[in-house]
């Protein structure tokens, strides 16, 4: 019985082993290794990546004369079709947004080279005892061996509109510590427009803590732990300290961490990045008294 050779392999068998009939297990083998082959070379990976770009464009063809599909403001965490190794990229390179008919060009990407599908969302918690108004804090987002922070910074005083400064860059998790290398921080002013790129280039880290079997993270440079503040802030709670004697109040922030999809990142930042009517109308106002 003749064998049919072309329905079994993706490019025809080699002679040697058409004409041999001493290896039919060979024959049995080899096509199924060249359809995995096959397949295996068409297979899509998806990774997740952060735009650097103030307005990174999406177009329709992976090209510069391509139609523009839609823009991802600075920040942008996105997943992306990819069909070739990271290291194989180029700065000419293009990928595929996936669920999206578009392309972005790599050279305004960041990756995440462990391509983890957990997302965390480092949820801040203040105990900051001074008598004055803080500027409140803004969460942290882990994406495998990235992250984003967002922090407000006052245009004035603390009681003025602050700007967004929004900060992507790498981490790197050591048993219970994170350190963070900015890679660069964006600002938006007050009522959601691009300012430019921040000079500030940060190093910093958190540490992990348990209490009551629940993790969280605070600073390396913290003095309390969560109880210690809280019992610190209720003893102060009617004994106003001065400004100028920090030295026995807290000032802590502590992160807990929560699961977060990629699509509810994606919502909260653009509701950061999109201020309120009020806000707005604040930030003129602000503007016509600071004349």
């Amino acid at each position: 019985m003749k064998l049919q050779k072309k329905a079994l392999t993706c490019d025809k068998l080699p002679p040697m082993i058409q004409n041999s009939r001493r290896n039919l297990l060979f024959l049995f083998l080899i096509p199924l290794m060249f359809i995995g082959i096959c397949v295996n070379s068409h297979v899509i990976e998806h990774i997740n990546a952060i735009t650097t770009a103030s307005s990174l464009r999406c177009r329709e063809e992976p090209n510069t004369n391509s139609k523009i599909i839609q823009k991802f403001p600075f920040a942008t965490l996105i997943r992306l079709e990819l069909k070739s190794k990271i290291k194989e990229l180029t700065k000419e390179s293009w990928i595929k947004v996936q669920n999206q008919n578009c392309f972005v060009s790599v050279e305004h990407l960041i990756f995440d080279q462990t391509n983890k599908n957990d997302l965390i969302k480092l949820v801040p918690e203040e105990y900051k005892c001074a008598p004055t108004e803080s500027i409140k804090e803004l969460p942290y987002y882990l994406i495998g061996d990235l992250y984003i922070h967002l922090v407000h910074e006052p245009m004035g005083n603390e009681y003025s509109p602050s700007n967004l400064l929004i900060e992507i860059g790498y981490l790197h998790f050591d048993k219970a510590e994170i350190s963070m290398s900015n890679k660069k921080t964006g600002i938006f002013n007050p009522i959601g427009e691009w300012k430019g790129e921040s000079k500030k280039k940060n190093v910093f880290g958190l540490v992990e803590s348990y209490e009551n079997n629940l993790s969280y993270y605070k600073s390396k440079n913290s003095e309390y732990t969560k109880t210690e503040a809280f019992k610190r802030c209720k003893e102060l709670e009617n004994k106003p300290s001065s400004l100028n004697n920090l030295k026995n109040v807290p000032w802590e922030t502590y992160y807990n961490p929560i699961k977060i999809s990629l699509e509810d990142i994606q919502i909260e930042m653009d509701h950061y990045r999109n201020p309120k009517e009020s806000d707005k109308i604040r930030y003129h106002e602000y503007l016509k008294t600071s004349k």
